[in-house]
């Protein structure tokens, strides 16, 4: 037997509102890493940016000034009601009008 590292998570939790009754608490908490964006095509430098969503949460990063790949190496976790709700990480280019470059579910 190889003793492990893991451990309950106790005190990292959302906190309980008058929601959660009506609502449900949380049953699940997801943890997304990005690190990083290959194959972006443009015309010069791009500026990407990463918006994360799940249920009604969100966590954007802020734009990288990059040319192919971008290096995120972000974090976000959600804590979801809804098991089978799924996770969507876009990527949008930053510029005066943002434009929408694809998304993964």
């Amino acid at each position: 037997d190889v003793p492990s590292a893991l451990r309950e998570l106790k005190l990292n939790k959302p906190r309980m509102s008058y929601l959660d009754i009506l609502l449900g608490v949380s049953k699940r908490m997801s943890l997304v890493k990005v690190y990083r964006v290959e194959g972006l095509q443009s015309h010069g430098e791009t500026n990407p940016y990463i918006i994360i969503k799940c249920e009604n949460s969100k966590v954007r990063t802020p734009p990288q000034k990059v040319t192919g790949t971008a290096v995120f190496n972000t974090q976000a976790v959600f804590y979801k009601r809804k098991v089978d709700s799924p996770i969507i990480v876009q990527v949008w280019h930053n510029a005066f009008i943002d434009r929408f470059l694809g998304e993964v579910r």
